[in-house]
């Protein structure tokens, strides 16, 4: 643990142990803020970069969150849907957060954390923009140096470049046209699921069936966003503790499966995890805890409509906050990520026995004309956990 995140955990427990209507208090945060800033700026230890094209596409749609980010904060004062700002600002934070986790880049996800914590405690109250812009200003540091990083990797692997800035543009213009297949964001998947897992203590089984099915390239980030933040609710939410799962008479590992095919003109994604399944009347007691719903509206509701509070915002049924899940935002992003994409998202859910996500993507006709048409039926076991 390097010294920028000891500070970032000791920033947050601050931030959990002390009260911010105190102004003594908000000027310790911006001052803690600040010297994670000097230190961020003044770092030149090279970032180990392990999957470059990646870490430049998280550089390029990084960079657009913060600058999304900006325009809100810039914008608090005057907006006439606070609420709806302030989730906008958690999602944000809550994906670049869940994707740099993936890349391996603790300082990262250790502020999008705390920012998410300010965000909860103050929603209630005021926000302070100045927080807001710091952490933005943090961030983008951070991202500048990893852009850095990757450029100084290009140079020592005497690639023929013209830089990372024309190595981003490139990125950028790769996520806006042509075809890829799947594989490589469903190895990243089984990457996440496989940290996830050790950091849980679980143990865990990731399968993965249609690695060779394309997809149009403009929807590489958007399914990445879903399908992190779908793996991060099985392995946290689903999956079951290995004692759990003795108990239940399952195999100690859990088992994921990541699924991918064409249905009528739409790319289908599907995660399958046979744990404990959603818990109906925990996720009723917190909807209706938080508003969502009422009493009256609990009782009229069927499985399925219950099933899905789980893409409300705010609403969550960890017991405990993490930098994995609690706040209630993951499954909120994947609802409006597909809608985004004009897209549906079922779940399936069996009490004890486990729960499956299913996305569906349509395609449009230059799309559909680029997109694989057969589907592998080889069920493909990528690495024990």
């Amino acid at each position: 643990m390097n010294d920028i995140t000891i500070r970032l955990k000791d920033l947050t427990t601050f931030l959990t142990s002390n009260s911010l209507n105190d102004r003594s208090n908000l000027a310790t945060v911006l001052d803690a803020m600040q010297t994670i800033a000097d230190v961020v700026n003044s770092t030149v230890d090279a970032v180990e970069i392990e999957d470059a094209e990646t870490t430049a596409i998280f550089i390029v749609t990084t960079r657009e969150r913060l600058d999304r980010n900006d325009r809100i904060v810039a914008n608090l004062s005057k907006t006439t849907d606070f609420d709806e700002s302030i989730d906008e600002l958690y999602r944000n934070y809550h994906t670049i957060k869940g994707e740099a986790a993936l890349l391996g880049l603790p300082e990262i996800v250790g502020l999008a954390h705390f920012t998410e914590g300010f965000l909860e405690i103050r929603r209630v109250t005021a926000i302070e923009p100045d927080i807001l812009v710091k952490s933005n200003e943090i961030i983008s540091k951070m991202i500048s140096n990893l852009e850095n990083a990757l450029n100084d990797r290009e140079k020592r692997s005497e690639t023929v470049c013209r830089g990372l800035s024309d190595k981003t543009v490139i990125a950028s213009k790769e996520l806006r046209s042509g075809t890829t297949t799947v594989e490589k964001i469903f190895e990243r998947m089984v990457g996440l699921a496989e940290k996830l897992a050790d950091d849980g203590d679980k143990s865990i089984d990731v399968a993965v069936n249609g690695m060779d099915v394309e997809l149009d390239t403009t929807v590489v980030d958007s399914i990445s966003v879903i399908l992190m933040h779908m793996m991060r609710n099985a392995v946290d939410h689903g999956v079951e503790s290995p004692r759990k799962r003795v108990e239940a008479g399952k195999p100690i590992a859990g088992r994921i499966i990541l699924r991918a095919y064409r249905e009528k003109g739409s790319l289908v994604v599907e995660l399958e995890d046979d744990g404990n399944g959603l818990d109906e009347k925990r996720i009723l007691k917190r909807a209706i805890d938080r508003g969502i719903i009422n009493a009256e509206e609990a009782i009229e509701l069927d499985e399925r409509a219950v099933h899905h509070l789980i893409f409300e915002p705010g609403l969550s049924t960890a017991a405990v906050v993490t930098e994995v899940s609690g706040r209630g935002v993951g499954m909120d992003v994947v609802k409006r990520t597909v809608t985004c994409l004009g897209g549906t998202v079922e779940v399936r859910s069996i009490s004890g026995k486990g729960t499956t996500f299913c996305v569906k993507i349509p395609l449009d006709g230059a799309m559909r004309a680029r997109v694989a048409t057969h589907v592998p039926s080889k069920l493909e076991v990528r690495r024990a956990v």
